[in-house]
């Protein structure tokens, strides 16, 4: 994509206002002003992306790691827990969730719970988690596969680098991760139990029945009759198998195939109007889903940036942009409904409390 073209697309652009749930709209404008910088972020669109200068990044021995860790600028990232540190499984990794700690002490942020209506102060290594959250080899798997180097990535963007090929790839995979691992997505997938259950043993009926012919109906009858024995039973208990699956957070290639086709932005917003978190940090519209032309993904990195991805330019493009304050709003707004029921802020501001009150408001659309 051309400089004028980026320009073109994202010198300005227009915000389309629709209810969660509705077909209502109308139009906003917000301005921005654009970097014109870009890269690939993956090998989605032809030819060889341009690649960032090398990465910035040291290896350092540190005592309190008990593995490698990274440094980049300010941030170390370390490739495994902290030694002699006991806590549970966390949902949300500490490492991201330390991008809104508070002023005042970097392993400490505000948390506000949409249930209680209240804003409570805690450590960071003592939120969005739960000891048997994940097993001990998922837990090791995420650590070395999928948060270690993320984390590189998301490090080097809060310094204002840009990334290689490979870790914009990571980066992409801790975002599909990351809507899998969280306990909304697992809520989700357990209620559709029944329903796949269901489709399955009807599809295994239908499958049988076409099989059906004078040599074999005495069999496909017995096997019929155990197919409706058994279907209740699994009902009621489901398969070991299935709650397994629930456990786990490993995205399939449909999911990584659609984040990684999308076209990316990455926005700075005004010191003034700082960005928020939540227990559900990757939030897209579940009406649009991820693969739709319409579809839209909202990733907040820290407080003043935030990777928004959509169908709306070259797949696999990164491009930055500095953006005012109403954009900074609707991306508060989309961090505040999605959250599961925790809400994280370096800083216990009323208007969460006053926009979470309102269940699901409307929310906008982006068009570039």
């Amino acid at each position: 994509m051309g400089t004028s073209r980026i320009q073109q697309l994202n010198g300005r652009s227009r915000c389309a206002r629709r209810g969660h749930h509705s077909g209502r709209s109308d139009a906003v404008s917000l301005s921005f002003d654009n970097r014109d910088r870009g890269v690939l972020l993956s090998r989605v669109a032809s030819g060889r992306p341009d690649c960032l200068a090398p990465a910035n990044r040291r290896r350092v021995a540190c005592s309190d790691w008990s593995g490698p860790a990274w440094c980049i600028g300010r941030w170390c990232i370390g490739s495994r827990l902290l030694k002699g540190v006991e806590m549970g499984k966390h949902w949300i990794p500490q490492a991201y969730l330390r991008a809104f700690a508070t002023s005042q002490d970097p392993l400490q942020i505000h948390m506000y719970d949409k249930s209680a209506r209240r804003w409570t102060r805690a450590a960071i290594k003592k939120v969005a988690q739960d000891s048997e959250y994940f097993s001990q080899e998922t837990e090791e798997r995420l650590a070395r596969e999928v948060e270690g180097p993320a984390h590189v990535a998301l490090a080097k963007l809060r310094e204002g680098h840009w990334l290689t090929e490979d870790e914009g790839g990571d980066l992409l995979r801790y975002i599909a991760v990351m809507i899998l691992r969280v306990p909304r997505h697992r809520e989700f997938a357990r209620k559709l139990i029944p329903q796949t259950i269901t489709s399955v043993f009807e599809k295994n009926r239908t499958e049988l029945a076409a099989l059906r012919s004078p040599s074999n109906e005495r069999r496909v009858l017995a096997i019929l009759r155990e197919l409706e024995r058994l279907e209740p039973l699994y009902q009621a208990a489901p398969d070991e198998m299935l709650k397994h699956e629930l456990r786990t957070p490993w995205p399939s290639d449909v999911i990584n195939g659609a984040i990684f086709s999308m076209a990316w932005r990455l926005i700075r917003v005004p010191r003034s109007c700082p960005l928020l978190t939540s227990d559900n940090p990757a939030f897209y519209f579940s009406g649009y889903g991820l693969g739709g032309e319409e579809s839209e993904l909202t990733f907040v990195i820290d407080q003043g940036l935030v990777l928004l991805g959509s169908r709306q330019g070259v797949p696999g493009s990164l491009h930055e942009l500095e953006a005012k304050r109403p954009l900074a709003k609707e991306i508060n707004r989309r961090v505040i409904v999605g959250a599961d029921r925790f809400v994280f802020s370096a800083f216990p501001y009323g208007w969460v409390e006053t926009v979470a009150k309102k269940g699901e408001p409307d929310l906008n659309r982006i068009i570039w």
